[in-house]
């Protein structure tokens, strides 16, 4: 399969499981948030490849009430050496108008 449609379907797939518990999208992210050792948030909903007026679209977004976290799947694919680096082209920041970017493998 494709390394492009699996990350797509497992994108997907993870979307519907956090929409029908919360729970694990707060569970997802404090385990994200303690990896790369940042303060942890309120999880309040999941976007599945949202639009970000740009052409390159994150494959995931977990919206919390202090700030977003964009997320890129990597299951078949490397890591671009830049792959991080369009969130600030994308205009993601945070509500004090910051982007923070950590990588948590």
């Amino acid at each position: 399969m494709d390394a492009e449609i699996l990350e797509d379907l497992f994108t997907a797939r993870l979307h519907h499981l956090i929409g029908s518990n919360s729970e694990i999208g707060q569970h997802i992210v404090e385990a994200m948030l303690l990896s790369a050792k940042k303060p942890i948030s309120k999880f309040k909903s999941a976007v599945n490849h949202p639009n970000v007026g740009s052409e390159n679209q994150p494959d995931f977004l977990l919206q919390c009430e202090d700030f977003d976290i964009v997320c890129e799947h990597k299951l078949l694919s490397p890591l671009g050496n830049r792959q991080l680096d369009w969130t600030l082209v994308c205009g993601l920041s945070g509500i004090d108008g910051t982007v923070q970017l950590a990588y948590v493998g």
